[in-house]
């Protein structure tokens, strides 16, 4: 068997190695990038660009990572914060409602799933178009949310996709460790990678409507 074959840049075993390279190099950027915790927002921006550039095949991968990070720094920033904050009063909400009964405590749980869904919304459609599109932070929220709801069935998938991380931790929490040291170097990469397949049909239709009409 020719093995020089076998790993030549045109062979399909060759560029599948080559992309496993690549998906495990963007994930370690965006762990450590994630470690400042407030550079989160941008980090995973910057992963969404890089990966897009990756399944287009374009050259300068990590280039690209890396510019995105600087150029959307400032709103993945805002974003990421705001998300933060929301949800953090959302945490403190719910905790302070634990312990009512009755009426009260379903009519003010019920009041606080509609935030709660914005958010969810807001988290999961934000980055991605964030680092596809030219969009003020009002217009990225705005988009996010009539798109999730425009898009309701493929929104549920896009969320089961991105709560993945969460939902290993939480029914495979018996093999953590083992999970850590196969999530770590490619795990957010792929959830990524599934989250853009999952958005290609939406974003399409973006590109078609902004080509129309302009940008916003």
């Amino acid at each position: 068997m020719n093995y020089r074959r076998l790993f030549d840049e045109n062979m399909p075993f060759a560029r599948f190695l080559n992309r496993a390279v690549d998906l495990c190099a963007l994930d370690l950027l965006w762990v450590l990038l994630c470690v400042p915790v407030v550079t989160a927002g941008a980090a995973t921006c910057a992963l969404y660009s890089a990966i897009g550039c990756l399944r287009r095949d374009e050259p300068g991968v990590y280039r690209r990572f890396f510019r995105a990070f600087r150029h959307n720094f400032r709103q993945a920033t805002a974003l990421w914060l705001l998300l933060a904050a929301a949800g953090a009063g959302l945490v403190a909400s719910f905790w302070l409602t634990s312990g009512w009964t009755g009426p009260a405590a379903a009519a003010a749980r019920a009041a606080l799933c509609v935030p709660m869904a914005l958010l969810v919304l807001a988290a999961a459609y934000g980055f991605p178009l964030l680092a596809r599109f030219q969009v003020t932070l009002g217009g990225l929220l705005t988009d996010a949310v009539m798109l999730g709801i425009a898009y309701f069935p493929r929104t549920l998938l896009l969320v089961l996709i991105d709560l993945l991380p969460i939902l290993a931790v939480y029914f495979l929490s018996s093999i953590l460790t083992a999970m850590l040291f196969i999530w770590v170097p490619i795990g957010f990469s792929l959830t990524a990678l599934a989250a853009l397949k999952c958005l290609d049909p939406i974003m399409a239709r973006l590109e078609t409507d902004r080509a129309a009409g302009g940008q916003r």
